[in-house]
């Protein structure tokens, strides 16, 4: 290893020490939020799966950690020895580890009122292992309905009225850190911290004017089964817009907002990490979403043959990403930047700046959907 590499990963880890000072420095007062909700292991399925038949598939996101996963329905079969490997480090440096989190979203087929078989969304990734090999996805690998609540009432979301799918945009910009802007009829409707990819030639998330072919409410990703509310902007290196149930947003934004700017936000595989847990939360028709949640439901309006209500074939929505009503996402190093881009619907990026200027640097724009 070169002097350069060695200097520059102890800088790496210098800083992330720092930061982990910094956030342990901020959150000595604050209690962790643990959902209420959560049911004991095994114990008695949500009422809400008593309207599934045996056979039918569904979506679950998880209510609690999960580390059970059988190789057969029942509770005397064993269970997966290395189970998923979360190969990560989070903002707060937290070690690499083997469950899923709460927020993961996997999609399950009902075996009985107990037991649910894990079911795979694409043959790229087996994201399941068991004494360090991939385990046969061949039915091998089940869960406990009590551990998950069924994904239902996905509604495509507007937040203004008479809003029409070329009125819609997102925006990335790095500059003065990560952060996601997403635009209606040219107004500001949401901002928030986001994660990008690590500073590699493989990992790096790529910048440019792209149009989301794809949505789908949960993706295997390498290692790591569950990432939900997924929206693909570059198809061609796999990158998505997804929830990120991991990483500590609450540390994120208690540190940006103490303008610690030594926050590490890249670190990630390529995808942009959206808020997934109540650090931010969007409020619509008197209930709390995470923004992960609500831009995938923003963006279903945008999709009318997308309906994940169906079969396996159209979980999923594709689009010819040139179609005018597709989705537009621009991911610039700063609002500047914007510039250089066909002008977009609704607006101007000379409007759109001149609102981002005027913003403080971490105020955070939350909407609210009577």
């Amino acid at each position: 290893m070169s002097n350069l590499e060695v200097e520059k990963r102890l800088g790496t880890q210098i800083k992330r020490g720092l930061f982990v000072l910094a956030a342990l420095l901020c959150f000595r007062e604050v209690t962790p939020v643990v959902a209420a909700s959560q049911p004991e292991r095994g114990g008695t399925p949500t009422q809400e799966w008593s309207q599934f038949s045996v056979g039918e598939q569904v979506y679950g996101e998880a209510l609690r950690v999960i580390d059970g996963f059988y190789t057969a329905p029942h509770e005397g079969a064993p269970e997966l020895a290395n189970k998923t490997i979360k190969d990560y480090q989070s903002a707060l440096f937290i070690p690499s580890h083997h469950e899923l989190d709460r927020g993961d979203a996997l999609r399950l087929r009902i075996v009985d009122g107990t037991w649910a078989q894990v079911l795979r969304e694409n043959d790229l990734y087996n994201p399941f292992q068991q004494n360090g090999s991939p385990t046969p996805y061949s039915g091998e690998v089940y869960v406990h309905l009590a551990d998950f609540q069924p994904v239902e009432q996905l509604e495509p979301l507007n937040v203004l009225d008479g809003t029409q799918p070329q009125d819609k945009l997102i925006t990335v910009v790095e500059y003065p850190f990560p952060q996601i802007l997403v635009w209606e009829k040219g107004s500001l409707i949401l901002r928030t911290p986001v994660v990008l990819g690590a500073d590699t030639d493989e990992t790096r998330t790529s910048l440019g004017d792209y149009k989301i072919p794809l949505l789908r409410i949960s993706t295997h990703m390498p290692d790591y089964p569950g990432v939900p509310w997924d929206l693909q902007f570059n198809a061609q290196k796999g990158q998505f817009l997804h929830g990120a149930v991991w990483e500590n947003w609450l540390a994120i934004k208690t540190a940006l907002e103490q303008q610690y700017w030594g926050v590490d936000l890249y670190q990630s595989h390529g995808c942009v990490n959206l808020p997934d847990d109540d650090a931010f939360d969007v409020s619509v028709h008197g209930e709390q979403m995470t923004v992960a949640r609500f831009l995938f439901q923003w963006a279903m309006t945008n999709y009318p043959t997308f309906d994940p209500s169906k079969d396996e074939e159209v979980f999923v929505a594709w689009n010819d990403p040139q179609r005018e009503e597709s989705l537009r996402v621009v991911l610039v190093p700063t609002i500047d930047d914007l510039s250089s881009y066909a002008q977009p619907n609704s607006t101007t990026w000379a409007h759109i700046q001149s609102q981002f200027s005027e913003l403080p640097p971490t105020q955070w724009i939350l909407p609210s959907i009577p």
